[in-house]
């Protein structure tokens, strides 16, 4: 009996679970990113390059639209941005590197609290969609 619960969880839980939402989810990202680290090696630091004004990074940030995967609430006074999705968030610190004609957001995570999301996989797609980010080393641009 026990050797049966076992068997039916495998195939009619955990298999679809990784063919229906993991397995998306790490091509997207995947696709977003192309051959490109824009992070650390534990996903809690990424760099982005931006052609549009700090002002104007946030203010799209703040727009929410239907078919974002993610949503953004800022809170100045710490510099923080949460980014969350379906009951679940993620923390981050972020900066705003001005350039010539472009600007730098870096985002560092907030300490985890035990949580599992997968927010941090699901960055690089979005930034990419809604601010036409450009993915770029985190190697040449870490903080």
């Amino acid at each position: 009996m026990k050797v049966l619960v076992v068997v039916l969880f495998f195939f009619l839980i955990l298999i679809p679970l990784v063919l229906g939402i993991i397995i998306p989810i790490y091509k997207s990202h995947g696709k977003a990113t192309g051959d490109v680290i824009n992070y650390d090696l534990t996903m809690r630091k990424f760099v982005y390059k931006i052609n549009l004004s700090s002002q104007e990074i946030i203010d799209l940030l703040n727009t929410k639209n239907a078919i974002d995967d993610l949503s953004c609430d800022f809170d100045f006074d710490k510099s923080i941005i949460r980014f969350s999705e379906y009951g679940s968030h993620r923390d981050y610190y972020f900066q705003i590197q001005q350039c010539s004609g472009f600007s730098i957001l870096r985002l560092e995570q907030v300490a985890l609290m035990g949580m599992q999301s997968y927010v941090p996989y699901k960055l690089n797609p979005f930034m990419v969609s809604k601010l036409q980010a450009e993915i770029i080393p985190f190697s040449k641009y870490a903080f």
